[in-house]
C-alpha cells in the first residue's frame, strides 16, 4: 500500500507540473467565462425598451426580417426572440455584429456590444485552443485535450492521497479548513488541501465533462455505450463531386411566420425561440424553443416545419432523444454549469478559480521540495568533504 501510495504521489506531481500552464491557463480563462451570456446581455442593456406600447403587439416575423434586410443590404443568418416584451429581437449576421431591431415598430436599433463579445470570443479561443488559429489549431486543441485528461487524473488521485491516516476530525480540521496565520510551506499546503477538498466532486464532473468535449471519440463511445453502435453509424455521404447540385437560399423562407406561430404554441411558458435561416431552399426550418436560460437541454425542444408550407414535420422535445444524446448534452452543458442553471454556472466559476489555486500551491509545493531536496544534497556534500581521510 505504502508503495502504491508513494508510486501515485510522484505520477500525482510530475503529471501537475508536466501540465502545470496549460490547467492554470483553462482554469483561469474558466472563470472568465462563467457568466459569458450574462455578461453579452449586460453589455447590450441600453437596447432594452423603456416599456411596451400598449396595445400594441409584435411585428411579424417575416416583416421584421425585411426591416432589417433593407437596412443591411443582406438577409440575416440567424434570429432570436426572447418572450420578455421589453427585449429587442436579435438577427445574427454570421460573425459580424448582432443587429438589434424594435419587435414592435420594426426599428433597427443598432449593433450589439462588441468589445464584451470580442473579449468573450478571445477568452473562449485561449480555453479551447490556446488562442491558436489555422492549420495549428488540431495540435493546440491536443494539447488542451491532453492536459484535460492529466487534470483529471490530478482531481481523482489528489482525493485520494488528501485522505488522512484516520476519518475523525483530529485529522481532518487542519486540512479541511483555510486558516489564517500560515505563511511559506504549511499555507500552500493547507491552501491545496482545502481547495482541492471543497473542490474536488464538482471539479471532477467539470474536468470528466472537458474530456469529451475535448475528444470527439469519447463523445461518440459515450453514445454508443447508450444507444448501441447503430445509433452513430451511417452510410458516407457522397463526394462534393457526385452530389446533385442544391440551389442555395437567396431570401427567407415563406413558412416562418407559419412556423413562428406553431414555434409559440408548442411550448406556452417559451422563454427564447431561434433559429439559423437553411442553406438550401429545400432544407427545413428548424426552430429551437427553450423555456429554460438556453444552456439547459431539458427545458428546450426543437420544432421542424417544411420550408415552403410550414406544415410541421417533427417536434423533439428533450424527453424524446435517446438516452445517448441526453447524454452527451449533459456532458456538454454540466461543462459550464449552465445544465443547473445559475447556481451551476456559479459552482462551476468556483471550482474553476478552485484549479488556479490549486496550480499554484501544487507548483509553490514542488519548487520547496526541490529546494529542501537540494539544500539536503549541497549539506550532505558539504559533510563528505569535512570527514577525515583514512589514515
Amino acid at each position: 500500500m505504502k508503495l502504491f501510495r508513494r508510486v501515485l504521489f510522484w505520477s500525482h506531481l510530475v503529471g501537475g507540473l508536466a501540465a502545470a500552464l496549460v490547467i492554470l491557463l483553462m482554469s483561469f480563462t474558466g472563470v472568465m467565462l462563467t457568466y459569458e451570456k450574462q455578461m453579452i446581455a449586460w453589455a447590450d442593456r441600453d437596447f432594452r425598451l423603456a416599456e411596451a406600447p400598449d396595445g400594441v403587439t409584435r411585428l411579424p416575423l417575416g416583416e421584421l426580417v425585411g426591416r432589417v434586410a433593407e437596412a443591411r443590404k443582406a438577409i440575416p443568418s440567424g434570429i432570436v426572440v426572447e418572450s420578455d416584451p421589453l427585449l429587442p429581437v436579435a438577427f445574427q449576421y454570421g460573425r459580424a455584429p448582432v443587429v438589434y431591431v424594435n419587435p414592435y415598430s420594426g426599428e433597427v436599433l443598432g449593433e450589439g456590444g462588441q468589445r464584451m463579445r470580442a473579449f468573450m470570443a478571445g477568452t473562449r479561443e485561449w480555453h479551447r485552443w490556446l488562442a491558436v488559429s489555422g492549420d495549428n489549431r488540431p495540435a493546440a486543441r491536443a494539447i488542451t485535450g491532453a492536459a484535460n485528461v492529466v487534470f483529471l487524473f490530478l482531481v481523482i488521485s489528489g482525493l485520494y492521497l488528501w485522505l488522512p491516516k484516520a476519518i475523525s476530525w483530529k485529522y481532518l480540521r487542519p486540512i479541511v479548513w483555510f486558516r489564517g496565520g500560515l505563511s511559506g510551506k504549511a499555507r500552500d499546503f493547507n491552501w491545496h488541501n482545502a481547495a482541492g477538498f471543497w473542490c474536488a466532486v464538482p471539479l471532477f464532473f467539470v474536468v470528466f465533462s472537458a474530456v469529451f468535449i475535448s475528444y470527439p471519440a469519447a463523445s461518440k463511445a459515450l453514445v454508443e455505450w447508450f444507444d448501441g453502435p447503430s445509433a452513430v453509424s451511417g452510410t458516407a455521404s457522397p463526394s462534393a463531386a457526385s452530389a446533385p447540385k442544391r440551389p442555395e437560399r437567396k431570401e427567407w423562407p415563406p413558412s416562418l411566420d407559419t412556423g413562428w406561430q406553431q414555434a409559440v404554441g408548442q411550448m406556452p411558458d417559451w422563454r427564447t425561440i431561434s433559429l439559423q435561416l437553411p442553406k438550401f431552399e429545400d432544407e427545413a426550418l428548424a426552430f429551437s424553443v427553450a423555456s429554460g436560460n438556453g444552456g439547459q437541454p431539458q427545458h428546450r425542444g426543437t420544432l421542424t416545419v417544411h420550408p415552403e408550407t410550414g406544415a410541421r414535420l417533427a417536434w423533439e422535445p428533450f424527453e424524446s432523444l435517446t438516452a445517448g444524446r441526453r447524454a452527451r448534452l449533459w456532458v456538454r452543458f454540466v461543462h459550464t454549469g449552465e445544465y443547473y442553471g445559475v447556481v451551476g454556472q456559479t459552482i462551476a466559476g468556483i471550482v474553476s478559480a478552485g484549479g488556479v489555486l490549486l496550480v499554484y500551491s501544487g507548483i509553490a509545493l514542488s519548487v520547496r521540495r526541490f529546494l529542501a531536496w537540494r539544500a539536503r544534497r549541497r549539506k550532505f556534500a558539504a559533510t563528505d568533504q569535512e570527514l577525515p581521510e583514512a589514515a
